[in-house]
């Protein structure tokens, strides 16, 4: 039976469990979406968010397997039975990981891919593509190759390839994960057009809830795979519900939860500071500071290009210093994981100089380099070679030289601090991607390095898991005499952890130093909470909701 026409998806009762699973990812859950509408699904790593949104076009069950229950309904028509491609007219699926979705070696052939295989008339692609690209900020950029462009513009290209087919409904796994601020906010303004345009229903499953909440119509709150809360943004950013907690919540709601309503972005933050602070009710709480010691490694007058191309980097320079966590930010494209890269020996630079503890890195192979360096890259695929998780986390410890006892001491240690414990036993590979990213987090934790580098940590990663692991870089760096560098768009993360910023731009370090000296000229690189706080009741903004103290309670 058809759909009423205001209703782009319905689900009833949908309960599925993944192949060899003994417990459902979903659990009898019903939601509509209206068209136009964005509905914004929150929730812990691995509660659902990621099947639900695979239910809407096939993929679960088709693709993935498993037993399913429960009816799915997209722009009016009934997902059972139908194919992929026949519901990849009707729903645009952009996964957490881009590199799983891109199949071309040109960006304009990768957008051109999906129309064709749709049957679209010859004549009508080129026009599409380009209109496509152009939306997404990669006008100029079709003769490019894929492989050339950093994570946040090939999700850029991956929504870019969606758009192009006009489907009734976005389904959008973390778009923002490895956006930098400028790019996320343009995001949120295209999905805001193509709503406003085509009626678009847009199905967005993220952890950066903050920057959603503003354009959100509805959350909803998936728990062990059921639905939690569902209701409004505002009942959601004031903590109206029970059973969650902080967990999920965005850090103007744990910050100002005592003084409803809450803010949901930092423009009407400043408003609601400026009324507490008249009160004299609000104050920030100082944090201690980090006493930065020896240089581990510094880059000085790094240049480098890919094989006959641009430059990439042009003459960066950086220091990673002894107890200390350093945030590098900067827009897509600027050069932060090609600078990473370099820290291990994973690239040569062809001009400049880097230094590990103090000598020439230039002779040295990567395997030495990585004893001192561990480097998390973005793809936490990349470092998942065991079966469990368990034999993950034992094979740094061997390989660290740690056997008996003190190995297994250290795998308890590192997986308590990691929330790892209820999946030793599991397939790294049946993890979701946030649990993953933990694994090999892990792993390099558990070999124990004078330098971590740390790339992208936090996608797939729930708001809980965050805080969790920027006390836990914090607490690395200041007890072991340890560097760590933080290569992020996650800037919430950022305010957690780090002592010390430096920006990227054009392959440079542009700025560099405390958050004062840094986020005067770049605000969009501050957390939310800076941005609300700075210069109200002390010239240092709140870098976390731990920072601000409200007394008093109720709003004004």
């Amino acid at each position: 039976m058809p759909l009423a026409v205001d209703v782009a998806v319905r689900v009833r009762g949908l309960t599925y469990t993944y192949p060899g699973s003994d417990v459902p990812a979903l659990v009898g859950v019903d939601l509509e979406v209206g068209r136009g509408e964005l509905l914004l699904l929150v929730g812990e790593s691995g509660s659902g968010k990621s099947t639900l949104l695979r239910a809407l076009d096939g993929l679960v069950p088709y693709y993935y397997g498993g037993t399913i229950r429960g009816t799915v309904e997209v722009d009016g028509l009934d997902v059972g039975g139908r194919s992929v491609g026949e519901m990849a007219r009707h729903v645009g699926l952009v996964f957490q990981d881009p590199d799983r979705q891109l199949v071309m070696s040109r960006v304009d052939n990768e957008v051109a891919f999906g129309l064709e295989s749709l049957g679209t008339a010859p004549d009508d692609i080129g026009a599409r593509v380009d209109s496509a690209l152009r939306s997404v900020g990669l006008e100029g950029r079709g003769g490019d190759f894929t492989s050339e462009l950093s994570a946040g513009q090939a999700q850029r290209l991956a929504l870019a390839s969606v758009l192009a087919t006009g489907p009734a409904v976005l389904a959008l796994d973390e778009p923002l994960s490895q956006l930098d601020p400028d790019a996320a906010g343009s995001f949120l303004e295209l999905l805001e057009r193509e709503r406003a345009a085509r009626d678009v229903a847009v199905v967005m499953a993220e952890h950066r809830v903050g920057r959603c909440l503003p354009h959100a119509d509805r959350v909803v709150v998936l728990r062990g795979g059921r639905v939690a809360f569902d209701g409004t943004a505002r009942a959601f950013a004031d903590g109206a519900w029970d059973g969650i907690g902080a967990s999920v919540l965005p850090p103007l709601s744990q910050a100002f939860r005592g003084a409803p309503p809450v803010p949901l972005d930092a423009a009407s933050a400043r408003e609601r500071v400026s009324a507490l602070a008249r009160e004299g009710r609000l104050s920030v709480r100082p944090r201690a500071q980090a006493t930065a010691g020896d240089v581990l490694v510094r880059c000085s007058g790094i240049r480098f290009a890919y094989d006959g191309g641009a430059e990439v980097l042009r003459g960066a320079d950086l220091e990673l210093r002894a107890g200390e966590v350093l945030a590098l930010v900067g827009p897509n494209g600027a050069g932060k994981s090609t600078l990473a890269r370099h820290l291990n020996g994973l690239l040569r630079p062809s001009a400049g100089r880097l230094e590990v503890m103090g000598a020439d890195a230039a002779p040295r192979p990567v395997a030495s380099l990585a004893r001192d360096v561990a480097l998390l890259l973005q793809n936490p695929g990349d470092y998942l070679f065991e079966r469990t998780v368990e034999d993950e986390l034992r094979l740094s410890a061997r390989l660290r030289g740690l056997s008996g006892a003190a190995a297994a001491a250290e795998v308890a240690r590192v997986s308590g601090e990691l929330g790892l414990e209820p999946h030793m036993g599991t397939f790294s590979w049946d993890l979701s991607a946030g649990q993953r990213q933990r694994v090999a987090l892990g792993a390099l934790l558990v070999g124990a390095p004078r330098v971590l580098v740390l790339d992208e940590p936090t996608r797939g990663m729930d708001v809980a898991h965050r805080t969790a692991l920027a006390a836990i870089l914090r607490r690395e760096a200041a007890s072991a005499l340890k560097s760590v560098l933080l290569v992020t768009h996650d800037v919430e993360l950022a305010g957690l952890s780090a002592d010390r910023w430096a920006v990227m731009e054009d392959g440079r370090v542009v700025a560099e130093g405390g958050p004062s000296e840094v986020f005067r000229d770049r605000p969009a690189h501050a957390p939310v909470l800076w941005r609300a706080t700075e210069g109200f009741v002390m010239p240092r903004g709140a870098l976390c909701p731990a920072e601000v103290v409200v007394r008093g309670g109720g709003g004004p």
